[in-house]
């Protein structure tokens, strides 16, 4: 059987598919990916029958949050395949 991802990301790009092979595993349901702040709205799993609706980000380093000048409080979720240096704000 074929991976479906065969190296680790180099792009937010890649971020934003590795995310989509995981979501389910992890409690999200992805409801739209759009290339504006926000990158993505998704559901997320909070109990037993009740889902939250969340804005996430992807960055590919974590440092790029802080590089684009982002808001924190414009997304509930930070996805980012490597953690550059810094600490992830809390909102």
């Amino acid at each position: 059987m074929l991976p479906e991802l065969a190296f680790e990301p180099v792009t937010e790009s890649g971020v934003i598919f590795a995310f989509g092979m995981v979501a389910r595993r992890l409690g999200f349901v992805v409801l739209r990916i759009q290339t504006e702040f926000p990158d993505c709205e998704a559901m997320r799993r909070v109990a037993r029958g009740q889902l939250q609706r969340v804005q996430i980000e992807f960055e590919l380093e974590s440092r790029n949050f802080l590089t684009h000048k982002h808001d924190p409080k414009g997304c509930d979720v930070i996805v980012c395949w490597c953690t550059t240096g810094w600490n992830v704000p809390r909102t």
